[in-house]
């Protein structure tokens, strides 16, 4: 019990240390979307201390379904989302699942009820800035190589974290420390993503990525 204490205190003098990089007035465009595929994105609003203008917060999305929205995101968003029970990827679980359109999944993992998940989804759609959507993937949830690669070719500022240092996968951001493990962990936990990424230079297109 009590080194659990002392990790937890430790671990939250890292996370204020750490946000203090994040000076909002260096963020040129504060109007900013940020698509994620998991709740790295939901912690930099946070840490940043702006409104969520955008749906993915407080849930993640299979890699494969991922894609799908990203590559055709005005309609999705546009689209009203359905409660289901069995997951195509993971079967029975015990937190709300949504389906858009027939077809893509949400998976609302920090909501206690499938109608407070759906309000807040369709609500913080209409808040989207289609002007300046960035996008966040990382290789968790099933998300395969060929998944990473087809999203870093769409025309968006996006940024994919990885346990494994891709070739031909131009927004890549490596993750080395977690090579030995398959994937990356929660680094939305604690700000750890900034150990690996400038996130203001990232949003400012700052970041030239090869394509």
């Amino acid at each position: 019990m009590f080194m659990r204490i002392v990790k937890r205190i430790r671990n939250e003098i890292l996370h204020r240390l750490r946000i203090k990089e994040l000076n909002l007035s260096r963020v040129e465009d504060k109007n900013f979307t940020i698509i994620s595929q998991n709740c790295i994105g939901g912690a930099i609003y946070k840490d940043l201390s702006l409104p969520f203008n955008t749906p993915t917060i407080g849930l993640f999305i299979f890699g494969e379904d991922f894609f799908k929205l990203c590559s055709n995101l005005k309609f999705y968003l546009s689209q009203d989302i359905e409660e289901i029970h069995i997951s195509k990827w993971n079967g029975r679980n015990d937190y709300p699942i949504g389906l858009i359109a027939g077809d893509i999944e949400i998976h609302f993992l920090h909501y206690d009820s499938f109608e407070l998940a759906r309000k807040k989804w369709l609500d913080r759609s209409k808040r989207v800035n289609f002007e300046n959507v960035n996008i966040i993937m990382a290789d968790r949830d099933f998300s395969t190589y060929d998944n990473m690669k087809n999203l870093d070719a769409l025309e968006y500022n996006t940024m994919i974290f990885s346990a494994k240092n891709h070739q031909y996968i131009d927004s890549l951001v490596f993750c080395e420390e977690y090579s030995n493990q398959g994937n990356i962990g929660v680094i939305a936990l604690y700000a750890e993503y900034l150990k690996f990424v400038d996130v203001i230079a990232w949003l400012n297109k700052e970041i030239h990525w090869k394509k």
